[in-house]
């Protein structure tokens, strides 16, 4: 049986893990975002069905739902997915939000947070996952599964999910910038860009 996941917002960090997740071929991606014409044509890309209520997402019956809502609409958005079996999975990739804020509006259901970067649409993320002692299986094994098709996935605390966002996030990011102006440097003194670009 083909799994059904469902991403709960659907912009950058959506988008990317709905292409990493499409791109394993393993999986029929359902989602929940407001009508927007970007949305709609990645959907049909990745034959993605998307919904934009709550309760028709609900009706989709999802295996797993992953939270890639802003933080600020994060609990709300959980809120209105209490409908959902109490089996169904949910992980947060929204951060500054813990698993208690979830949970008090979620209720007892298989609850974990993550902070993926965007390599995950190329199957090569890092993904900082946080699961609870007391998660019960086989809701860990499906989230670990899921999560791994997309990279490298590294248990850590909740606590700890900051620090990998920043590290995971952002270092890539400083990265890239040092490695344009090592490049933009080369080309200062008379070298190619392209081969700039091969030496760094």
């Amino acid at each position: 049986m083909t799994e059904k996941i469902a991403i709960v917002g659907v912009g950058a960090m959506g988008g990317a893990i709905a292409k990493g997740l499409y791109n394993t071929k393993q999986y029929q991606l359902l989602g929940l975002n407001p009508v927007n014409p970007r949305v709609t044509q990645l959907a049909e890309d990745l034959e993605m069905t998307v919904v934009n209520d709550p309760a028709a997402l609900v009706n989709l019956a999802p295996d797993l739902v992953i939270l890639t809502t802003p933080a600020p609409l994060t609990v709300a958005t959980a809120q209105s997915l209490a409908n959902l079996p109490t089996t169904t999975p949910v992980v947060s990739a929204a951060a500054g939000i813990t698993q208690e804020q979830l949970q008090a509006v979620l209720g007892d259901r298989p609850l974990a947070t993550m902070i993926p970067n965007t390599p995950v649409a190329v199957n090569a993320g890092a993904i900082g996952l946080a699961l609870p002692q007391e998660m019960v299986e086989p809701a860990g094994t499906l989230i670990k599964e899921v999560l791994g098709s997309l990279g490298t996935v590294i248990e850590v605390k909740e606590a700890d999910l900051n620090v990998v966002g920043v590290i995971g996030g952002c270092g890539p990011a400083f990265v890239d910038v040092m490695m344009d102006a090592l490049s933009d440097g080369a080309v200062k003194h008379g070298l190619n860009r392209q081969v700039a670009y091969q030496v760094i």
